[in-house]
């Protein structure tokens, strides 16, 4: 399942994150000062 990033609603706050595929298993874990930015860099284009 694709995800808009944009839509997600993702506090600017400390917090863990997951990367999931799509048949459900853990393919990244990580950890940021400010979810919102972190998550949302990943979908940024270069």
């Amino acid at each position: 399942m694709a995800v808009d990033p944009t839509n997600l609603d993702l506090p600017s706050k400390p917090g863990v994150y997951l990367f999931r595929r799509a048949d459900d298993r853990v393919t990244y874990v990580g950890k940021a000062t400010d979810l919102r930015s972190r998550v949302r860099s990943y979908f940024a284009p270069n």
